[in-house]
């Protein structure tokens, strides 16, 4: 595990100590709700996918609420989950376990996936928030290639590249008065590092152990999937924020976010 990844690894594991109440709604929500922890975008995507009787792997899963939810609404045969924190795996099992929904919930590097999982999944899912803690994405999407059946689906949901060139309201190049001025080169060769902990999930900024970050052109995400026989068949970019910094820009005509489907050849 690199240095890096090892970082991340704490300060996720802290965010989640600090988070008061984090998922205890999940498992109500996902009794009682259809989709509740995707957007109406995505939902659509999946819902078309048919993923009925079908093994869904999530990567980067969090708390697993994301594929419990899919597994469930999908009728899909049973998903998998990995993610780095261990206490986020731990209740993603217990959400799990107590909904019945048939999903396993695995702690890994996600660079490290054995070959175990080799040609296991017939979908494979990354979310929001996921592709800028790894910074090679080629040697991420090799290990999801070797996870995906063949002609298995990768789905991704991100923010779209664009926003790594715009400030967000913690940083000191933020501009209030000029919110879509560039403070980022788009070809950006340095990590992000901060130390301002995980907003979305404690709910304020606090002093927290070292997150590092990458920012990841258009080009360098789809050059990655080619490079690993994972054949582009979708993309679309929409106006709206999927990131928790950038909900001023809705709507203003800029792309915030993506949707992306790729095919194991």
């Amino acid at each position: 595990m690199s240095n890096y990844i090892k970082s991340n690894k704490a300060a996720w594991e802290e965010a989640f100590e600090k988070a008061e109440g984090y998922g205890a709604e999940n498992v109500a929500k996902l009794e009682t709700e259809e989709f509740p922890f995707l957007l109406p975008e995505f939902i659509s995507v999946i819902k078309a996918a048919d993923m009925k009787g079908k093994k869904v792997a999530q990567f980067f899963c969090n708390n697993g609420r994301e594929l419990l939810s899919i597994v469930k609404n999908t009728g899909a045969e049973n998903g998998v989950g990995f993610d780095i924190a261990e206490n986020l795996v731990l209740q993603a099992n217990k959400h799990a376990a107590a909904t019945g929904i048939p999903c396993t919930f695995v702690s890994a590097d996600a660079l490290k996936i054995g070959r175990a999982w080799a040609n296991k999944f017939d979908f494979a899912v990354i979310t929001v928030g996921a592709l800028c803690w790894i910074e090679d994405l080629g040697a991420l999407f090799r290990v999801i290639r070797r996870c995906l059946k063949p002609d298995g689906v990768l789905l991704i949901h991100e923010y779209h590249p664009f926003t790594n060139m715009l400030g967000i309201e913690t940083e000191p190049e933020f501009d209030p008065d000029h919110p879509t001025a560039r403070v980022w080169p788009y070809f950006r060769d340095v990590p992000f590092v901060d130390a301002m902990g995980m907003h979305y999930m404690v709910g304020e900024h606090y002093p927290s152990k070292t997150f590092t970050s990458f920012a990841h052109t258009l080009s360098e995400l789809m050059n990655a999937l080619i490079a690993n026989r994972l054949k582009i068949t979708m993309f679309q970019e929409f106006a709206n924020d999927v990131s928790d910094n950038f909900g001023h820009l809705d709507g203003l005509g800029m792309p915030l976010s993506f949707i992306l489907a790729a095919k194991a050849e």
